[in-house]
């Protein structure tokens, strides 16, 4: 009689007898990672797409203080929402106009392109663009390219 090894405990043997291939026995497998927003919970596959997991982006803008206000992520799919958005101020009397992007969760690279084109515009129609509240890597990714005047804040914060 060949005595084979004992099983480690918690593990059952699927019926080969080479006993190469094994089951965990209540252990449960991962299933993906754990998002957590507030009370809410989701749990996120291989399956599941990402962008049902994006926050959105919600901008307002005041036409009277010259003012716009960014909270969500602002990435490729909206960053043309920002340029609209400054577009229209050109038609307020406002001479400088204030981009509060304390709200944005996100920033890709045409988000920041959006703000820079936007600031351009401002240029162009002899008005001042600066941004309020941002976090500290939206900074240095506008200081790297050159544009780190944008967040320097001359006007008072209403």
């Amino acid at each position: 009689m060949v005595s084979r090894p004992a099983e480690p405990a918690g593990t059952v043997d699927s019926g080969r007898r080479s006993g190469l291939t094994r089951t965990s026995v209540g252990r449960r497998q991962p299933v993906g990672l754990v998002s957590r927003r507030g009370n809410a919970m989701t749990i996120l596959s291989s399956s599941t797409p990402m962008a049902a997991f994006c926050e959105p982006l919600q901008l307002s803008t005041d036409l009277l203080t010259g003012r716009v206000s960014l909270a969500g992520e602002l990435d490729r799919t909206v960053a043309h929402r920002v340029l609209e958005a400054c577009a229209a101020l050109t038609a307020s009397g406002a001479q400088v106009w204030t981009v509060d992007v304390a709200g944005l969760t996100f920033c890709d690279v045409e988000g920041q392109r959006a703000l820079i084109r936007a600031a351009r515009l401002a240029e162009r129609s002899g008005r001042e663009l600066h941004l309020l509240h941002p976090r500290p890597v939206l900074v240095r990714m506008l200081t790297l390219v050159g544009m780190g005047r944008l967040v320097g804040s001359p006007v008072p914060v209403p």
